[in-house]
C-alpha cells in the first residue's frame, strides 16, 4: 500500500546530567491519503483512519532520535 501521512508530533526533551532524551508525548494526524496499488484501493477510509490511529498510538511514550545525545556535563 502506498500512503501519506501528515502528522503533529509533540515531543518532551529532557536533560540530565550528561544526555538529551527526547519522548514522543502524543501524535495527531492532520491528514491521511491513499494511493492505489495495482488492483488495490482504499473504500474504507474510516477503517483506514482508525488503524492508523493505533498504529500512531504504539509509539507515544517512546523515545525517538537524538536520545542519549551527550551534552555539556553538568
Amino acid at each position: 500500500m502506498k500512503f501519506t501521512v501528515k502528522t503533529k508530533t509533540y515531543i518532551i526533551a529532557e536533560a540530565t546530567a550528561k544526555t538529551l532524551s527526547f519522548k514522543i508525548k502524543n501524535v495527531d494526524i492532520e491528514e491521511l491519503s491513499f494511493e492505489p496499488v495495482g488492483n488495490y484501493y482504499v473504500t474504507n477510509l474510516d477503517l483506514a483512519m482508525w488503524k492508523a490511529g493505533r498504529i500512531f498510538r504504539k509509539i507515544v511514550n517512546t523515545y525517538t532520535f537524538g536520545t542519549d545525545f551527550p551534552t555539556i556535563t553538568r
